[in-house]
């Protein structure tokens, strides 16, 4: 997702370390239209949520001192359009994306070209684990730790709301 994000065009790396070693090679080749979009996008993103945070202590002040009011309501409901932040930024950005579409030149190519129809079934990936145990591992130990982060995250956000 890195290349993608970046709009470096030709993205063929898998592994961590090979997104590493693919970054530092291919990052003269970034479409600036591209990158813009995905630093734009992190940021709306980030703003969304912090807004979220912001929208959610007005409305347990608004509920704690005055209960259901039609302030609180409003509270209520911008923190549901807050839930909403990835369909909003994907409506955004293909509106942006539609509306600078001029002389068949895509100014974003985050996606680029996808062929039609349905890839076969292939267990070649199968065959060549022996090849590849180390990146698989460290792949997984990637995701793993993710994994871990997130539950952690989940697990402190539970307690601290529930005591």
């Amino acid at each position: 997702q890195i290349g993608a994000f970046l709009g470096i065009v030709e993205w063929d790396s898998d592994g961590l370390i090979e997104v590493i070693e693919s970054l530092v090679q291919k990052v003269g080749t970034t479409r600036p239209s591209d990158a813009e979009l995905g630093f734009l996008t992190l940021v709306v993103l980030i703003a969304f949520k912090q807004f979220q945070r912001l929208l959610s202590r007005k409305y347990e002040e608004e509920l704690g001192s005055n209960g259901e009011t039609r302030k609180s309501r409003l509270w209520k409901l911008l923190i549901v359009v807050c839930f909403m932040k990835n369909i909003i930024v994907v409506v955004i950005a293909t509106a942006a994306s539609y509306s600078l579409y001029k002389n068949d030149t895509d100014p974003f190519l985050v996606v680029g070209h996808i062929k039609a129809g349905i890839q076969s079934p292939d267990l070649s990936a199968f065959s060549s684990f022996a090849e590849n145990w180390r990146k698989i591992l460290i792949d997984g130990l990637a995701v793993a730790i993710v994994a871990l982060i997130e539950q952690v995250s989940i697990a402190k956000a539970f307690s601290k709301k529930h005591g």
